[in-house]
C-alpha cells in the first residue's frame, strides 16, 4: 500500500497507511496564501519526491491540480497525497464535484468515498484507474481534455475511449469478478 500524507493545507497530522516504506513529505501549503504561493509549495514538496516523469507531469497538470484541490476545499474534503500513484487524494467531498466515484482533475482526484474506502483494494483499483485519467490530462491538456472527454461522452456514453484505456473494471464501470466486488 502507498504511503500517505495529509497536506499541508489543513495543517493535519502525518497519516501512514498500512504497508511499509516511508511517509513521504508534507506539504507546507498555506491555506491563506495566494494562488502562486499555494502552486509553489505543492510544487516543491511533491516534485523532489518523484522520478523526472512525474516531476513533468506535475508541473504540466499543475492547474487542473489546483482548480481540482480548490474545489475540494470548498467542500471540506480531506486531501491526502498518495505517493504511490503521484496525486492527491480529496476523499468525503459532496457530489456536485465528483460524478461516478469521483472525478480526476489533472494530479487531483476528488471523490465522495471515504478514506477507508480508498485504502481498501477495490478503492486501491480505482486508483489505478484514476492515475490514467491523470495521464490523460497531462497529454492533452487543460483545455483539450474537458472538451475530448465531453465529446467521447456525448458519442460513446460511459464506456468511451478514455475510461476503456483507463481501465472499465477499475473504474467500476463493469463488474468484476472475484473478492474485489464479493462475488
Amino acid at each position: 500500500m502507498a504511503d500517505v500524507t495529509t497536506d499541508g493545507m489543513t495543517g493535519g497530522p502525518t497519516d501512514k497507511m498500512t504497508g511499509g516504506g516511508t511517509a513521504a513529505a508534507t506539504a507546507d501549503c498555506p491555506s491563506d496564501g495566494s494562488l502562486r504561493d499555494t502552486a509553489l509549495a505543492l510544487f516543491r514538496a511533491r516534485v523532489r519526491e518523484t522520478s523526472p516523469k512525474n516531476r513533468l507531469r506535475f508541473v504540466v497538470n499543475l492547474l487542473p491540480s489546483l482548480i481540482g484541490l480548490g474545489l475540494a476545499r470548498i467542500g471540506k474534503a480531506d486531501r491526502q497525497w498518495d505517493s504511490t500513484h503521484a496525486m492527491w487524494v480529496c476523499t468525503g467531498q459532496a457530489r456536485r464535484w465528483a460524478v461516478k466515484g469521483g472525478t480526476t482533475y489533472g494530479n487531483t482526484f476528488v471523490t465522495p468515498f471515504t478514506r477507508e474506502y480508498i485504502d481498501s483494494p477495490r478503492g486501491q483499483a480505482l486508483l489505478r484507474h484514476e492515475s490514467i485519467h491523470r495521464n490523460q490530462w497531462a497529454l492533452l491538456g487543460f483545455i483539450i481534455m474537458p472538451i475530448a472527454y465531453g465529446i467521447a461522452y456525448a458519442i460513446q456514453g460511459e464506456h468511451n475511449t478514455f475510461e476503456k484505456r483507463a481501465g472499465l473494471a477499475d473504474g467500476g464501470y463493469i463488474k468484476r469478478a472475484g473478492p474485489l466486488t464479493g462475488g
